[in-house]
């Protein structure tokens, strides 16, 4: 098996940036919403960083929207970045962004392990990433989540159909972890059924019948997908770095 430095297995991440941003509307100026501002950073990059702090994690692949390729380009270099980070065109979905991303991993040098989080969710920590990628190391498949809080119904046109227990179900979050054979697996079989527009990878390495673990994560750890959500994760950043 390849080691890295120390003789711990070889990881590698993907951040998921290829969304435009299409129900964001007019708030973000037409720029999509992971190159808007964090507390002075843009969203993209403070995602990028969570990875890159994990141990072993020594390739960061990250699909874009093509026609704003060149813009992250110039970000990622005005960040100057402590690893190699590399940027690919996305796909028509987040499955085959991500999926081109796996592609770019492979090869001699391929990880081990692979963690995989979305840009848009710039408040979780390097903490909450080696989580999932040590319980991946261990169970093949990890992702965060967090218990939901509402109650969940059945919708049949305009009734509910019924409601579901809710001490049973989980908000799925990202950064979600897996060995790298495993996912890149999953997305192999989802497109040769032609599953081409999940929402998560866990979905798909459950497609297989393999288990995946349940790391906890925080409610903090918001998805940016609207302006609302945006002013939310920037009192977030302001009151934890206050």
């Amino acid at each position: 098996m390849k080691t890295g430095n120390g003789g711990s297995e070889r990881a590698a991440a993907i951040v998921a940036a290829a969304g435009t941003g299409a129900r964001f509307g007019a708030a973000s100026g037409g720029s999509p919403k992971q190159f808007l501002d964090l507390g002075g950073e843009p969203i993209l990059i403070r995602s990028i960083r969570v990875v890159l702090a994990c141990r072993g994690v020594e390739l960061v692949a990250c699909p874009v929207p093509a026609d704003w390729r060149a813009h992250a380009e110039e970000l990622v270099a005005a960040a100057r970045l402590p690893a190699r980070v590399v940027l690919l065109d996305g796909g028509a979905t987040r499955q085959e962004s991500v999926a081109r991303s796996l592609e770019a991993l492979a090869g001699p040098d391929e990880p081990d392990l692979v963690v995989i989080h979305d840009a848009v969710r710039p408040l979780a920590t390097a903490e909450l990433a080696q989580a999932a990628l040590d319980a991946a190391r261990q169970h093949g498949a990890a992702v965060v989540a967090t218990p939901s809080v509402d109650t969940i119904a059945v919708r049949s046109g305009e009734r509910i159909e019924a409601v579901l227990e809710r001490s049973t179900l989980l908000n799925i979050q990202t950064p979600q972890a897996f060995r790298y054979r495993l996912i890149c697996e999953a997305h192999a079989r989802a497109a040769a059924d032609g599953v081409a527009d999940a929402s998560d990878d866990a979905t798909l390495v459950l497609r297989l019948g393999h288990r995946v673990a349940v790391v906890p994560g925080p409610a903090t750890n918001i998805k940016i997908t609207s302006s609302v959500d945006l002013e939310l994760a920037r009192l977030l950043f302001a009151g934890a770095t206050s």
